[in-house]
């Protein structure tokens, strides 16, 4: 491969990367499905797979133990920003109690 195929190839992995945190930024809270990511063209299924997997391992974000139908009817996990933990926490408890 060449050195402007890898360039081109990391540009666009860093690109996505980007756009799934911008995504889950703006999601606050609530975060997004791999799934909800895909719908909204932010980024392919299979791309966010491995990207998310990369982000979980740098702690930027996490799985909030919460899951959605995906449309398919399917459970998928639901990921938030780390700074917005707390507050997905603090949603699931009042979901749950209230």
């Amino acid at each position: 491969m060449s050195d402007d195929l890898r360039q081109r190839d990391l540009w666009l992995d860093g690109s996505r990367w980007r756009n799934i945190v911008e995504f889950l930024e703006h999601s606050g809270p609530n975060g997004a499905t791999l799934d909800e990511l895909d719908r909204a063209r932010v980024c392919p299924i299979q791309s966010a797979c491995g990207l998310v997997l990369q982000l979980r391992r740098s702690g930027r974000f996490i799985h909030t133990g919460e899951t959605r139908l995906t449309r398919l009817g399917r459970p998928a996990r639901v990921f938030v920003l780390r700074k917005f933990a707390k507050l997905a926490k603090k949603d699931k408890e009042a979901k749950t109690n209230g």
